[in-house]
């Protein structure tokens, strides 16, 4: 499998993995001993690193598709937050900016290390345009 392909399924999974344990109803919640919005925080920058990361290894990183990819994003984080109330958790302003503060954090890490390696022979056809 390639390295592409892998790292799908990893965000994939973690994308579910985090659907499901902000949809625990709050009885059946484990105690995690953090601040709240550091774990939104926490969650949505590896989302967004995850996501960032498909678009660099699909050959998809440009201005367009990274912005889509953070309104979509955006727009996943309140899609979470509201059906949280489906289940008895709370849906919170606070927990959705921290969520956006994390995309911007996940999407702006992926940007630096793209910039810091760009000349790196790994990374360097990675930046090509995709070609059909």
């Amino acid at each position: 499998m390639n390295l592409a392909k892998t790292v799908l399924i990893i965000t994939l999974a973690y994308w579910g993995i985090l659907f499901t344990l902000t949809h625990i109803p709050p009885a059946q919640a484990p105690e995690m001993g953090a601040s709240d919005k550091l774990l939104h925080l926490i969650a949505f920058t590896l989302l967004a690193f995850l996501v960032s990361s498909n678009l660099l290894l699909t050959k998809r990183w440009n201005r367009a598709s990274v912005l889509l990819s953070m309104v979509a994003l955006t727009v996943y984080a309140g899609f979470d937050e509201l059906t949280q109330l489906l289940v008895g958790r709370t849906a919170a302003w606070k927990d959705w900016q921290a969520d956006l503060i994390g995309i911007l954090a996940g999407t702006a890490a992926c940007a630096i290390l793209i910039y810091l390696f760009r000349r790196h022979p790994l990374i360097q056809p990675l930046l090509q345009p995709k070609t059909k």
